[in-house]
């Protein structure tokens, strides 16, 4: 997927369809971009940070 998507947007959109959990492989910096990315998406209002905290 990582061809076609960048590991913030692919973050991103999981937890916008629904996801529960997000796994990231094989590289820690690709774990960075998919916070950074879910972090960015928090501060310009695409959901809220207790969407992302609440169970």
């Amino acid at each position: 997927m990582n061809k076609y998507f960048s590991y913030e947007e692919m973050g991103k959109q999981a937890i916008l369809a629904g996801a529960d959990l997000l796994l990231v492989c094989h590289e820690y910096s690709h774990e960075l971009e998919v916070y950074d990315g879910l972090l960015q998406a928090v501060k310009a209002g695409k959901f809220q940070w207790i969407e992302l905290t609440s169970q």
